[in-house]
Parts: structure tokens; C-alpha cells; sequence
């Protein structure tokens, strides 16, 4: 009897667990998340030394009787680099561009033409975008030197191999209305970064 009463306390001990165990009904809980992304568009010149150049039109290495040739480059400069990161992830399909507009040109019957040569380029599915032909400075007007920059696209920072080189070549393009300028005043060249 002893046993039997043994097991029946186990049994209401376990039917207790079991009744107190299903009396609670299972609840759950919840909340939202909202994501959003912060777009960014940084461009930067860069240089291992200084960013600010002199091109110095020197014939000093000329023979005597020798030929000046208009159009010939006379002194070029490539130290700069050019940098920029893009994130727009709101962008769709779009793209960027990188246009280049100087002022402050002095003088008359000499200029300045800019190219980009391709360096490294960190990643994104078009980095590097389209770059155009050597664009002359003086013209005053804003002009394309890159396109269809991809809506996530980044340069890398090494100031020495990534990204654009900016050569700038010097040169005289019309002796009859030669005049030399910007001894004292510096020409700015000003990039801008923006969606096509």
C-alpha cells in the first residue's frame, strides 16, 4: 500500500506539472526596424607633397637658332591626384560626374590642358566611370572630364597611384598675341563632383 501510495503522489505531482505547465498560453512580442543609408559624395585633389603646383615656361635648354614651335609643351606637372568616394544608395540607376572649371587666366596666346591618366581604383561596379580627351583650362566654361561614375564607386586613398593623375601641360599657342600672366596671381582650378 505504501508503494501505491508512492505513485499515486508521483502521479498527481506530475498531472500537477503537467496542468500548471499548459494553463499558460504562449505569447510573443515584437517591433519594427526602419533602415535608412546616408548617401555621401567626397572628392578631394591629393598630392605626396603639395597640392598647389607652378608650371614654369622655361626654353632655357634651348640651343641658340633652335626652333620654338607653337602648341609644343613647355613644362607639365602630374603630382596631383584626384579622389573621391560616391555612396547615393536612393540613386536608381543613376550616375556621377566629375567636371573641372578654372579662373583668373592673365596674359594672352599661352595655355594650360588638363588630362586625367588612370591610376588604381579601390572598387564599386564602375569606378573608374568614362574619362574624357585633355580639355584646354583657359576656355572659362565647366567642363566633363568624367562620366558614368557607378552610384557606389571609390578611388582609394594612396596619394600616389590611386584614383586620376591630373597632368597639367603648359604651353604657348599663339606667338602674335603672346603675353605672359599669373606671375603673382595664382590660376584656380576648382573640380566638382555631382549626379548626372
Amino acid at each position: 500500500m505504501k508503494n501505491l501510495k508512492n505513485l499515486f503522489s508521483v502521479l498527481l505531482i506530475t498531472g500537477a506539472l503537467f496542468v500548471t505547465q499548459n494553463s499558460f498560453a504562449q505569447t510573443t512580442s515584437g517591433h519594427d526596424i526602419n533602415v535608412e543609408f546616408s548617401g555621401v559624395s567626397l572628392l578631394d585633389v591629393v598630392s605626396p607633397t603639395d597640392v598647389n603646383i607652378s608650371l614654369n615656361g622655361d626654353y632655357g635648354s634651348t640651343e641658340a637658332g633652335e626652333e620654338i614651335q607653337e602648341g609644343s609643351v613647355i613644362a607639365t606637372n602630374s603630382d596631383n591626384r584626384l579622389h573621391y568616394t560616391v555612396f547615393n544608395p536612393q540613386g536608381g540607376t543613376n550616375t556621377y560626374k566629375i567636371s573641372v572649371a578654372a579662373s583668373g587666366f592673365e596674359g594672352a596666346g599661352w595655355d594650360i590642358d588638363l588630362s586625367f591618366v588612370a591610376g588604381a581604383f579601390g572598387g564599386g561596379p564602375n569606378p573608374q566611370g568614362t574619362y574624357g580627351s585633355t580639355q584646354s583650362l583657359r576656355s572659362g566654361t565647366s567642363q566633363d572630364m568624367v562620366t558614368d561614375i557607378s552610384k557606389i564607386a571609390w578611388t582609394g586613398t594612396d596619394e600616389a597611384a590611386d584614383g586620376y593623375a591630373l597632368q597639367y601641360d603648359l604651353k604657348v599657342t599663339d606667338f602674335d598675341t603672346f603675353e605672359a600672366g599669373n606671375d603673382t596671381a595664382p590660376i584656380t582650378v576648382t573640380y566638382t563632383l555631382s549626379e548626372e
